[in-house]
């Protein structure tokens, strides 16, 4: 606060800083959206996996804190407006360029060395030159609104920062923050410009675009005063790649792709270095295949909200014995009927053996004799374990320092000691009996380098502008790993291409003893939980446009700042009805727990706009509601195991109908009536989803769902007595759902099959019956209605046009991401008894247009279907759904790539 105050207009007010220390993502978000809070997963990362950093949780905060005070609400009519329209702070509508750009300038640097923060970021600017190198230098709309492009995400977090710093260089930035004071709407960037008399934004563009040239054009001139190593490339997939291994005199690696599965990959060097998936995996920390497949996988908590990894043998998770909670554990190997790994608990990080039981089919692990070999506190960093002649090694980092240590520790006596070090970043170890291979970059720039065992000095080995990483020796080759301009892939030199130049300065050799144990003394009458005031609940305006259950609606919600209360309530008026909702969620333990109520009055509308698919839409233009009254509560348990996902929901339904006949959706017997269920939901799906994808990929989605209707909870009344009767009513409603979605030999192209059935069974499912119109395209709802409809569903997806261009030359603001296309085909049929009976069946045939878009550099969904049925009846159906990201900004899952699945209507 103290640091930025001069720069910002920041208000001295309340942020929540929530700390999460049982999860393994090393990341942080921000959102402004009711309550101030940024929540901080305290992991830091490996070295050279993120950035240059001294203390990571103050660049964290550095980050997350430019966020709260530049996108937290502030005073202008347009902005008052804007929060009572949408509910949310203003500045959250701005380009994710300017957002996220402005909050790496503030994490970033310049006045220590070697320099801190991504704006110099060696891994950034190996990024950087590779996009200049192959003409993919991105344009204005993809600085500001992201990119299909690798990057990808991090399009508006590099190129963002860049972009403003070329502005800064014209402006001081204390005048540059009133652009997020402005009292202009927020998506109209291009006047907010105009008041801080700055130049067309394009012209900050072509001068980034300049400027990295010149830089880039100096840098390769300086590296060409070393002899460049010439080197092979091997792989050409693109994606992030990691762990590169040698076991056997076989080559593996980590691959998490632009187009095929996630796992770890093996290499035919005989075969034209064709690459093979060996093991699928959706993520992983480290391997060891010197008898088994031993890897470190993440294990998902609270459904996916906490992430920890542990260890994996044969693909069976290793079970703890003498504990009763798990650590997290990373970087496995395997050693003497033993397992030796990174620990990760509260307070403590170290690196133990621990011997290893094999009952049943499982790997236990004893933890009665388990050795620590060295330990510290979780703010140091420990990574990279390497065995070798009975003496481990790894690099550390410790916190507030900027020096990355190579330590060696003897596995019997836990005597340990510093090899060498240095103040810029250590990172990816490798050894053979020769030498330690590693990556550093000493020369602004990750280059191997190799610390020899006999000679006790440290020599440079390449020169490239690639980022070489996880190097390797083999048969007179040095593989690594190195950025493209597509994401990284797999290069060799030759030995005898090698530098082998003697570094004298920037790593220390001076061999140190260390202690291999800290110890701690906490005092636990600090922490109790007198001390803290855990519950804040808070009140706030949600907007009148932001409500999917109605038109418009005002609403209110409110949560506490570890968001385990969700409250959410309002009420819309309209000319014939008026509508009241009310909804909590309780988000602490699984299951989680919501219940929700709605209520109209009854009306009378008979309009059928059944065509639109927009449920907003729907309402705007239709007003087909009935009557109803409904509430439910529902548990649900989401679960992930390795690949697979489940849900299991299990609920109580009320449902409460009046004039029940102007429904168009069913065909009711009786017109009022209540109904009253229990219900069972279950998915299990694995399927994979690329930064190209327009649709899930290579996997499978079953879902099931039951639900039961008990005697005497559900009633109508009998519309042909003078007196007011009941009759009672009980049957059950069945249905599920298959989808498969097959591999293909052209990329992104997903040919697509699903299975559909819903059913009503027991002596009174006749109170209601189901058009087929509702689960297939092209049909009118009077065609065919039964207890039971079942649909097929044959689809090919595939991508017509990557652009993200803008449409008008002239006008930045608005463009085009993607288009995709996929022609179906559809069979269906209604059913009362068997779904065998000689019933009608209905062919339908059509076109799905789907579409990323954007404007004001904010990305919105357009959907068109065109249907023909086989009684020559045409269906045109769409959709226009905006993403402003603005409830719950989560940066790091970067919504705007996650690409909306596809669903019957």
């Amino acid at each position: 606060h103290e640091r930025l105050r001069n720069d910002y207009l920041i208000e001295d007010k309340k942020t929540n800083l929530v700390l999460i220390f049982n999860h393994d993502i090393s990341n942080a978000y921000t959102t402004v959206y009711g309550l101030d809070t940024i929540v901080f997963y305290l992991t830091q990362p490996s070295p050279g996996s993120f950035t240059t950093y001294k203390n990571w949780y103050e660049q964290l905060i550095l980050h997350e804190y430019t966020h709260i005070i530049t996108l937290r609400p502030y005073t202008g009519f347009w902005n008052y407006l804007f929060r009572f329209l949408f509910g949310v702070p203003p500045n959250l509508a701005l380009p994710d360029g300017i957002i996220e750009g402005i909050s790496v300038l503030e994490e970033s640097n310049k006045n220590e060395m070697p320099l801190i923060g991504r704006l110099f970021d060696e891994d950034t600017n190996a990024l950087l030159r590779n996009q200049l190198l192959y003409g993919k230098f991105p344009s204005t709309e993809e600085i500001l609104g992201g990119t299909y492009f690798w990057p990808l995400g991090d399009t508006v977090y590099l190129y963002g920062a860049r972009y403003l710093n070329v502005i800064l260089e014209d402006l001081q930035k204390e005048h540059f923050t009133q652009l997020f004071y402005s009292k202009r709407p927020p998506f109209l960037l291009r006047y907010r410009f105009e008041e801080l008399n700055l130049n067309h934004i394009d012209e900050y563009t072509q001068s980034l675009k300049q400027k990295e040239y010149e830089l880039y054009k100096n840098w390769f001139t300086n590296r060409l005063n070393v002899p460049v190593t010439p080197y092979e490339q091997l792989t050409f997939h693109g994606g992030f790649k990691k762990y590169l291994n040698l076991f056997y005199d076989k080559i593996y690696y980590f691959e998490s792709s632009s187009f095929r599965s996630s796992g770890i990959y093996k290499i035919d060097i005989e075969n034209h270095f064709k690459t093979k998936l060996f093991y699928r995996a959706r993520d992983i920390y480290q391997y060891d295949l010197s008898y088994h497949i031993i890897t470190s996988e993440p294990i998902f908590f609270n459904g996916n909200q906490i992430i920890q990894y542990n260890i994996f043998f044969d693909k069976r998770e290793v079970i703890d014995l003498n504990r009763n909670y798990s650590t997290r554990k990373i970087h496995p190997i395997f050693y003497n009927n033993s397992l030796i790994y990174i620990e990760r608990e509260d307070l403590l990080v170290s690196i133990v053996k621990v011997p290893i039981k094999k009952y049943a089919g499982y790997v236990l692990l004893d933890h009665t004799q388990k050795e620590v070999i060295f330990q510290s506190d979780l703010d140091t960093v420990i990574d990279f374990l390497v065995i070798h002649n009975e003496n481990l090694y790894f690099v550390l980092k410790e916190s507030n320092s900027t020096q990355h240590k190579v330590l060696k520790c003897n596995l019997f006596n836990k005597q340990c000691s510093i090899l060498f070090s240095s103040k810029y970043v250590i990172t990816t170890l490798w050894i053979n009996s020769e030498a330690i291979f590693f990556s550093c970059n000493l020369k602004n720039h990750y280059d191997i380098y190799k610390f020899d065992f006999q000679s006790k000095k440290v020599y440079r080995l390449t020169n490239n502008f690639i980022n070489s990483k996880y190097p390797l020796f083999f048969n007179n080759y040095l593989y690594f790993i190195g950025e493209t301009y597509r994401g990284s892939d797999i290069f060799r030199i030759h030995r005898k291409n090698l530098l082998f130049e003697e570094i004298q300065e920037g790593i220390e050799l001076k061999e140190i003893p260390v202690l291999s144990h800290k110890s701690f003394h906490i005092n636990n009458s600090l922490y109790s939980l007198e001390d803290y005031s855990l519950f804040e609940f808070r009140f706030y305006l949600d907007g009148i446009l932001t409500n999917g259950n109605t038109d418009i609606a005002l609403q209110i919600s409110g949560y506490d700042p570890l968001r385990r209360h969700y409250l959410n309530f309002g009420a819309g008026v309209f000319d014939i009805y008026t509508l009241y909702f009310f909804s909590y969620t309780y988000n602490r333990f699984l299951p989680f727990i919501s219940f929700s109520y709605a209520k109209t009055n009854p009306f009378h509308n008979d309009k059928e706009c059944y065509i639109l698919l927009n449920p907003t839409l729907r309402n705007t233009f239709c007003k087909f509601f009935y009557g109803f009254e409904q509430y439910n509560i529902k548990f649900s348990y989401p679960y992930f195991y390795r690949l697979l996902r489940t849900n299991t929901m299990i609920g109580f339904n009320h449902k409460k109908n009046r004039n029940a006949k102007n429904n168009n959706s069913a065909i009711y017997t009786y017109n009022n009536f209540s109904q009253n269920s229990i219900f069972l939901i279950f998915n299990i799906n694995y399927y994979e989803n690329y930064y190209l994808s327009i649709s899930p990929e290579n996997g499978f989605n079953v879902q099931f769902r039951i639900e039961h209707f008990p005697y005497r909870w559900n009633r109508v009344e009998n519309q042909n007595s003078i007196k007011k009767q009941y009759i009672y009513f009980t049957y059950t409603t069945i249905s599920s759902l298959f989808e498969l979605f097959l591999p293909w030999f052209m990329n992104n192209h997903v040919p697509y099959i699903s299975f559909f059935i819903t059913w009503n069974q027991d002596r009174d499912y006749n109170f209601i019956k189901n058009s087929l119109a509702n689960y297939q395209y092209g049909l009118l709802l009077n065609d065919s209605y039964g207890s039971g409809n079942s649909v097929v569903t044959l689809e090919y997806r595939f991508p017509l046009l990557y652009s993200s261009k803008r449409i008008l030359e002239f006008l930045p603001e608005l463009g085009i991401h993607w288009i995709a296309l996929a022609p179906f085909y559809q069979i269906g049929k209604s059913f009362e008894k068997s779904m065998i009976e000689k019933t009608k069946i209905y062919y339908t045939n059509g076109l799905r247009l789907t579409s990323k878009l954007y404007a004001f550099f904010l990305p919105f969904f357009l959907d068109i279907i065109y249907a023909k049925g086989s009684e020559e009846q045409i269906f045109f159906g769409f959709s226009l759904n905006a993403n402003f990201h603005m409830q719950f900004l989560q940066h790091q899952q970067h919504p705007e790539y996650l690409l909306p699945t596809w669903n019957y209507k």
